[in-house]
């Protein structure tokens, strides 16, 4: 990783330590957060770190927990190490196992996102009906919502969307958890257009 900040070549820990940010919020895939976060804490780093949703991985709660503990992840579903654990992550673990029998190691913040779609897919269909189901009928379902129901996140709207010129965009709030012992603690939840 290298700084963006002018032309220099030096890697972005470097750069993280001497400007003395308020917080780094990092920007990677999955496998790479433990290392983003120990060459931060290497660099001499004690600005509070976030990571997106994809940080989420077995890593952080495993055996290197030490060096995620007090890192903030930003998330647009619940998670799984979140507590006290909510009726549909039961009923999320429950299709888990039955469909998939895979460890719940392997569960991400991808494999929540995509059983998220399902059921809030599911769920306007059932409003929608069998016989009046085509993607038409979808397309202006979802345009006419306010308030919709959105499985492991909070509600969202797409009459009237929060961005105009973006009218695919119909949810705009994130959850920002903290990594304490081996859970994520829900710190709150915000929406980004208002920081801008």
């Amino acid at each position: 990783l290298r700084s963006r900040a002018g032309a220099s070549d030096r890697p972005i820990h470097a750069g993280a330590r001497t400007q003395k940010p308020d917080a780094i919020v990092t920007i990677n895939g999955p496998q790479d957060c433990i290392k983003v976060v120990k060459a931060l804490q290497g660099a001499g780093n004690t600005a509070p770190i976030v990571g997106t949703g994809s940080c989420v991985v077995p890593d952080v709660f495993g055996a290197a927990n030490a060096v995620a503990q007090g890192m903030y992840i930003t998330g647009e579903t619940e998670q799984l190490q979140q507590l006290p654990e909510s009726d549909e992550m039961k009923q999320f673990l429950y299709a888990f196992q039955r469909y998939s029998g895979a460890a719940q190691s392997t569960i991400s913040a991808f494999t929540l996102l995509g059983f998220q779609s399902t059921m809030n897919l599911w769920e306007i269909s059932n409003k929608i009906g069998v016989d009046n189901l085509t993607s038409a009928s979808i397309t202006s379902f979802l345009k006419s919502t306010k308030d919709q129901h959105n499985w492991l996140s909070t509600p969202y709207t797409c009459a009237g969307p929060p961005v105009p010129s973006f009218p695919a965009i119909c949810h705009v709030s994130a959850t920002m958890y903290q990594v304490k012992d081996k859970s994520l603690v829900d710190v709150g939840s915000f929406e980004g257009l208002n920081l801008l």
